[in-house]
């Protein structure tokens, strides 16, 4: 018969997310193959308030990731956020890598200064937003949990 079988092949055609960043990672079963859903931290309970315009970090203000520069924070919007996080690049190498439980392959490591050598334009976040030490270990722990939209 000519059944014309559309469902998977052999092949293994991934190509939704390929950021071709990954230099090394093996990979085969996609993105959220290092996802952590049951991470200690929390992304919309823990990481976004931090990084929305009342939290310490301030990012989502107008002046900042509020306002005209990329890439885009919304307050009361943690989806969007982190859609538009999970997006853009710094250097080549993506603000949250999600999936990659190393912490300093994602470049919201370097950007905040947690990892050196600093990147992106100047070291996150700008006055008046701080990140103490209970914030930076936060970040750190939800990125090596994969970075679960959690």
């Amino acid at each position: 018969g000519s059944s014309s079988g559309g469902s998977s092949g052999s092949g293994s055609s991934s190509g939704a997310t390929e950021g071709g960043g990954s230099s090394g990672g093996e990979g085969g079963s996609g993105s959220s193959s290092g996802v952590n859903p049951n991470c200690a931290v929390s992304w919309a309970t823990t990481i976004f308030p931090t990084f929305e315009s009342t939290g310490t970090g301030t990012c989502a203000s107008t002046g900042c990731h509020g306002g005209t520069s990329a890439p885009t924070m919304i307050d009361g919007n943690p989806a969007t956020t982190y859609t538009n996080l999970t997006n853009y690049s710094i250097n080549g190498m993506k603000v949250i890598a999600v999936g990659n439980t190393n912490p300093a392959q994602s470049a919201l490591e370097c950007n905040i200064g947690i990892t050196t050598p600093l990147c992106g334009l100047q070291q996150m976040p700008t006055p008046p937003g701080t990140l103490d030490a209970t914030a930076r270990t936060n970040i750190t722990t939800w990125l090596a949990c994969g970075a679960p939209n959690n």
